[in-house]
């Protein structure tokens, strides 16, 4: 059975919290992005050495409101964050600094998770109608893009190249 069918896929727990702290390397207009990125990463290798040193470091080098309580960001549930930052707090179970950097629109981000409470997948019933909602949002992205590939492929382009489809049968 298809992962977005499973009532067991990840997508459709709910309850669970992750407790974390960051420090944040904010990337503004005109930001020397490398540099940042240099200085973020020489920054977690000194922290995967020395733990301990995390929020004394988040308070003086983050550039998030955070860094007044050591980087703490509270408990975090799904959803309550852009998307990058929370596939990489949920992206498994360990406890600790992340190993990489997070690379999020606002910039680069060294993670701590303090504490995870796991939640509960709710039965069938319950998701039914997301799950519906989710393959129908599917079925209609396919169409969509089979009907742009039958009008390119009706369409007269010189010196392009392109990618279309010349019948309705395709999959």
């Amino acid at each position: 059975m298809p992962a977005l069918l499973q009532s067991q896929s990840p997508r459709f727990r709910s309850g669970d919290l992750v407790f974390a702290r960051h420090i944040l390397f904010q990337i503004k207009p005109g930001s020397p992005v490398n540099m940042l990125r240099s200085w973020a990463e020489r920054m977690l290798a000194q922290l995967l050495a020395a733990p301990d040193a995390f929020e004394a470091r988040a308070a003086e080098s983050s550039n998030c409101p955070s860094a007044q309580h050591g980087g703490n960001l509270g408990q975090i549930g799904r959803g309550d964050t852009v998307p990058e930052f929370e596939a990489a707090l949920f992206a498994d179970t360990s406890i600790g600094i992340l190993p990489r950097l997070v690379t999020t629109r606002y910039g680069f981000h060294i993670v701590r998770v303090d504490r995870r409470v796991s939640g509960s997948t709710p039965p069938f019933y319950i998701v039914r109608e997301r799950i519906a909602a989710l393959l129908s949002e599917r079925v209609q992205h396919s169409a969509l893009r089979q009907y742009v590939s039958l009008l390119a492929g009706k369409a007269e382009l010189r010196g392009v190249k392109r990618d279309a489809a010349a019948s309705p049968l395709m999959q």
